[in-house]
């Protein structure tokens, strides 16, 4: 069974999916001209996908079954992970996502992003934020690690003053 590859043909088969409609609220819901909603309407026509009777348009069983197969792929959590992260990979540029981090960096990133807010400074030293945290050393750095490794946080050393720890440019532009 081949099903449509256009963004729009596949908005209009889920959108009849909901209930049939015309041509005119398709259009409107999908903010595009009548003409190419018209032009989209009868090309599913023609593939078996889309039926019309009076000024209603309503999907036939074969469209059903692309639906179906729509919401699944957009429903597979895993392959809409991989999907973020392949246009990532096309933009060039990692971004930080929240939701890829666990409670532990969550809390550190909270931390820092405080302190932006009360000194206006993107950067901290390691032995501050172990003070004012109460943290252990150890589970400290291996949070900050994790950090690092996401790009959310860079950890430099300055001989004088210790660790410091500041956000990277893809979190300053994602977050700040």
């Amino acid at each position: 069974m081949s099903r449509p590859r256009s963004k729009i043909a596949n908005a209009i088969l889920v959108l009849l999916h909901a209930m049939p409609l015309t041509t005119s609220e398709i259009s409107t819901s999908l903010d595009i001209k009548v003409d190419l909603a018209r032009r989209y309407l009868n090309y599913l026509k023609k593939k078996g996908l889309v039926d019309k009777q009076d000024f209603l348009w309503s999907l036939t069983g074969q469209g059903e079954e692309v639906v179906k197969q729509i919401l699944e792929m957009r429903n597979n959590k895993r392959l809409q992970e991989h999907i973020a992260i392949a246009k990532e990979i096309m933009a060039g540029k990692d971004s930080v996502r929240i939701e890829n981090l666990d409670s532990d960096e969550k809390e550190i990133l909270l931390f820092l992003l405080n302190k932006y807010k009360q000194w206006g400074s993107t950067y901290v030293y390691l032995d501050q934020m172990q003070e004012e945290l109460g943290a252990d050393f150890n589970w400290l750095l291996r949070v900050l690690r994790n950090l690092q490794t996401k790009r959310v946080v860079y950890l430099y050393h300055d001989p004088k003053l210790g660790f410091r720890i500041g956000f990277t440019q893809e979190a300053k532009r994602s977050l700040l």
